[in-house]
């Protein structure tokens, strides 16, 4: 599923079209690398709406690791450089 909820990217389709128009084989490749990826909100979210237990427990549990991960990375960012921001700006976290 794609960012617009498009769920229709096919390999295969993308794999004969490139042999029946006599594409190389790093064309027909770089073609399937190059499709668009699914959105990391969207797919929590449909995970969420489903009526299955452990697909919702999925969905938090990727939320909450994302979650995780931005905190962490705001953490790391300021302890590496805290002088790098304004006074007003900067994190007191290990004062």
């Amino acid at each position: 599923m794609t960012t617009l909820g498009n769920e229709r990217f096919d390999i295969g389709q993308i794999f004969r079209a490139g042999v029946q128009g006599h594409k190389s084989v790093f064309t027909i490749l770089w073609s399937i690398v190059n499709q668009p990826v699914d959105s990391l909100p969207l797919a929590l979210w449909k995970y969420a709406q489903q009526p299955y237990p452990e697909r919702v427990q999925q969905a938090w549990a990727g939320g909450a690791g994302a979650d995780a991960v931005c905190i962490d990375r705001q953490c790391l960012c300021a302890r590496v450089d805290p002088e790098s921001r304004p006074p007003n700006e900067r994190l007191t976290l290990w004062r």
